[in-house]
């Protein structure tokens, strides 16, 4: 791909991205009333991930590296596409290789999630399960906006919707599969139906940790594509460390 115009079209995608926020912050003045931003989903469709790369970098390097080695060789090419610095401490990256409750002990000992955003998380994954992914983040919207958070609280989980939106546009049957198999097991607490709901709490957890790090990136809007395409490149790696997942 000629690189002048991968360049061309992150400034438009940039310049675009700026000028919705402007307007998006207008409307919230005028209005006064919060709402999640999806306009950097919308970027992201515009100049999504390049997955083929993605695959076949994963199918290279699947045998001969750990799950946080290839999150690491993915992060690289990441960052080679977007044209970005987005970092992630080598630590973060390895909490792929933990379970659902090991992830959560460590992002909430390293302060990458909070003991209420682990509490939202597992609302979030249980209303996943039970009515899908539009209505789980229509319920967490609304629960984000009654809660009066802060300005950088609320865009963190205004991040992490956007990117189970990217990871469902990469992934369209992750969050449908799990919804129709946790459905089938609705009626008591069976090995099934926790599979099921780990793997949704793993995914959401990893994300919220890799979020943390987009605001501190120099090219914020550059970074904050890359950040969503590494969770959709990623997804599929934290799937295989969780036990009984649906696939």
């Amino acid at each position: 791909m000629n690189l002048f115009k991968v360049f061309r079209k992150k400034k438009i995608i940039v310049l675009f991205s700026l000028s919705f926020l402007t307007f998006s912050c207008t409307q919230y003045e005028l209005n006064n009333k919060r709402a999640f931003d999806y306009a950097m989903y919308q970027a992201y469709k515009d100049n999504p991930v390049d997955m083929q790369k993605m695959e076949m970098l994963k199918s290279t390097l699947k045998k001969g590296f750990s799950k946080s080695e290839l999150n690491e060789q993915i992060l690289n090419l990441v960052n080679e596409q977007y044209g970005t610095n987005l970092e992630i401490p080598k630590k973060v990256l390895n909490i792929s290789d933990l379970n659902m409750d090991e992830m959560k002990s460590f992002s909430l000992s390293e302060g990458l999630i909070s003991k209420e955003e682990i509490a939202m998380i597992d609302e979030l994954s249980l209303d996943i399960g039970y009515e899908g992914l539009d209505d789980a983040l229509k319920n967490l919207e609304d629960k984000v906006i009654s809660s009066n958070l802060d300005e950088a609280s609320f865009k963190k989980y205004n991040n992490l919707a956007i990117s189970l939106k990217v990871v469902n546009e990469e992934n369209p049957e992750l969050f449908s599969s799990a919804n129709k198999q946790f459905k089938l097991h609705q009626k008591g607490q069976t090995s099934a139906k926790i599979g099921i709901l780990a793997c949704i709490v793993a995914i959401i957890v990893w994300i919220a940790a890799l979020v943390t790090f987009i605001p501190a990136c120099a090219t914020w809007i550059l970074c904050g594509l890359a950040g969503f395409a590494l969770v959709a490149a990623t997804a599929d790696v934290i799937l295989e460390c969780v036990p009984n997942t649906p696939g």
